[in-house]
Parts: C-alpha cells; sequence; structure tokens
C-alpha cells in the first residue's frame, strides 16, 4: 500500500513540475493561465496548497494592475490585502478601487481572507478578486 502511494506522489510531482514548464513559458500571463485546463489549473492551485499551507492563493483580475497572483496570510483580513495590492496600483486622488469577488459581491473589509476563500473560492482552488476602478469626482 505505501508503494503505491509513493508512486502516486511521484506521478503528481511530475505533473506539476510539467504544468510549472507550461506556466513559465507561457511567462505566467493572465489569459494563458485561463486558457488552461481546469484539472491543471486545480493541480497548480494544489501544489501551492500543499507547499504554503497557511496562505490563499487569490489572482486579481484588473487592467491597472501589473502583479496578478498573490499569495496572502489566511488570517490576514482583505482590508491589510488592499494595502498590499495599493503598492502595485498607481492611484490618483479621483480616483476610487472597489474589490469584487466572481459572483459580483463586495466583501467585507475586515473578513479574513480564510473566510473569503471558503466562501467564493473558484472551482479550480484560486480566489478571483475582481478590482474595479471607478471616477470618484466627476
Amino acid at each position: 500500500m505505501k508503494k503505491i502511494i509513493k508512486r502516486q506522489d511521484v506521478k503528481i510531482q511530475d505533473y506539476l513540475k510539467k504544468i510549472k514548464i507550461l506556466l513559465d513559458k507561457c511567462k505566467m500571463d493572465y489569459n494563458a493561465f485561463r486558457d488552461l485546463p481546469i484539472g491543471e489549473r486545480q493541480a497548480y492551485s494544489w501544489g501551492i496548497l500543499n507547499t504554503h499551507k497557511d496562505r490563499i492563493p487569490i489572482i486579481i483580475i484588473s487592467s491597472c494592475v501589473n502583479k496578478w497572483k498573490f499569495l496572502a496570510h489566511d488570517d490576514m483580513l482583505l482590508e491589510d490585502f488592499w494595502r498590499v495590492l495599493r503598492k502595485h496600483l498607481s492611484i490618483r486622488s479621483y480616483e476610487s478601487y472597489f474589490i469584487l469577488t466572481e459572483e459580483n459581491v463586495m466583501p467585507y473589509w475586515k473578513a479574513t481572507m480564510r473566510h473569503l476563500y471558503t466562501k467564493y473560492k473558484n472551482k479550480d482552488n484560486f480566489l478571483y478578486l475582481y478590482v474595479i476602478k471607478d471616477q470618484a469626482f466627476g
């Protein structure tokens, strides 16, 4: 029984290495990532979750953010994650930004990332958050 488990682990690790090579080849572009089959994205998220047990894999969908993949601590508040994300945005005084989930829900700022992940994660085990820019004054 132990030999079978070890063989399966080796197969999964080989599969994850192939996915990592594939993602490196496509330069981790978001559109190329979304074009991957759901099974490959699940394997990639499974590898992240097993490697970083206290982290949440998050994908940010926005035209104004250069970095789109994040790993957040599971006890981090959304408010704290926004501060981290804000470093990657160039915010002007007349612009405002909103964070939405895939279900078009604006989450509570004091919610932990673990709560958001368990409630709003996708089938591929990533938490997708949309950053929407809005003109606040005029």
